[in-house]
């Protein structure tokens, strides 16, 4: 039942440029549906989206959804117990350290520092590193990045950084990391 969702949030990010759908969630607790979309701007070095686009697409929605919720449920594919009443919807960024998408993203994040959580000898594993390329189609190389911290604590903004070689199927995580 989620997909008259997708397609409505679909519809609705066309009049939003650089908008693009990051993750929707519907979740029914008793009688009530809980509706979360995570937005994801490609306009942004971090996807971030900003508080008014949300507002926005949040109206819109309500609008598009409440439209559809009069009509009919079968035919736009919505659960039959929904109701104009009966929902709250969220809308939010997918987040500043969200989690990005193997391999998809990582040529968009080519320039920021990720939080790689890999398997390494069997073992979990996880590095700060910066990714420069896919090798033989399931190794993907990246060079270890120096946080902040690690540069003020070796007092230098050390250009030697030490590349880093790690399978496709050993990531079992990777997030956007911001350097404060």
């Amino acid at each position: 039942m989620i997909e008259g969702l997708k397609k409505i949030s679909e519809e609705i990010k066309h009049s939003f440029v650089g908008i693009e759908i990051y993750n929707i969630q519907l979740t029914k607790s008793r009688d009530n549906y809980y509706i979360k979309i995570e937005l994801d701007n490609l306009n942004d070095k971090n996807g971030s989206v900003n508080i008014s686009t949300c507002e926005a697409f949040s109206k819109s929605f309500i609008k598009t959804l409440d439209e559809k919720i009069l009509e009919n449920h079968i035919e736009h594919q919505l659960p039959e117990d929904l109701t104009i009443e009966n929902y709250t919807l969220e809308i939010s960024s997918a987040g500043a350290e969200r989690e990005i998408k193997i391999p998809e993203e990582l040529e968009r994040f080519k320039q920021s520092p990720l939080k790689i959580t890999f398997l390494e000898n069997h073992k979990k594993k996880s590095k700060i590193l910066t990714f420069v390329n896919i090798k033989n189609q399931n190794e993907i190389v990246f060079i270890e990045y120096k946080t902040k911290k690690e540069r003020v604590k070796l007092n230098q903004n050390t250009k030697e950084r030490k590349y880093v070689y790690i399978k496709m199927q050993d990531i079992l995580k990777a997030n956007l990391y911001l350097d404060f």
